[in-house]
């Protein structure tokens, strides 16, 4: 991940980032939530395609898509959205979250909330605001900074809505 940090690597990141949102539109299209987006489920091939991995705790969004039947929290805690970590229903707009958790992470080395516990990243995600990515990152590119922290907004409303405007922001 680090590697695509260095400014020469954004396109590249810029690039796989597209396909995801064409992957998260799909699935979303097709009423799903993926609920556990994280790095280790997006697979790059040596053809430089991208494929969204482990729909294990995928859900239609017919569902309650939040938790599960014993009422017990799903995914994985770094990258849950503040609705996912509240029990509160789920939408494409929470896997968007986690998208832009990852491209934090990928554009500054580190993932924008970090605690030792569960409980207190919990606490962060709800309470805090992430470092500025350029203030961490100076060769960053802005576009893509700017698209990562809107994504990682704590009010589902205050994000992009859907993939496809993720896409459009990216491919300005």
């Amino acid at each position: 991940m680090a590697d695509l940090n260095r400014p020469e690597r954004m396109g590249k990141l810029k690039d796989a980032m597209l396909q995801v949102c064409e992957a998260l539109a799909y699935i979303h299209g097709h009423g799903l939530v993926h609920r556990d987006l994280k790095p280790s489920n997006i697979m790059v091939d040596d053809d430089r395609q991208v494929r969204l991995m482990d729909f294990g705790l995928a859900k239609f969004l017919a569902d309650d898509a939040g938790i599960t039947a014993d009422g017990k929290l799903v995914g994985t805690y770094r990258y849950m959205a503040p609705e996912q970590i509240l029990g509160e229903p789920l939408d494409g707009r929470s896997d968007l979250y986690s998208l832009g958790v990852i491209l934090y992470e990928l554009m500054s080395g580190r993932p924008p909330f970090d605690a030792k516990t569960p409980h207190e990243l919990w606490r962060q995600v709800l309470e805090t605001e992430p470092p500025p990515l350029l203030a961490l990152n100076l060769h960053g590119d802005p576009q893509l900074a700017r698209v990562a922290h809107r994504l990682i907004r704590k009010e589902p409303d205050d994000r992009f809505q859907t993939a496809e405007e993720v896409y459009e922001a990216l491919s300005e």
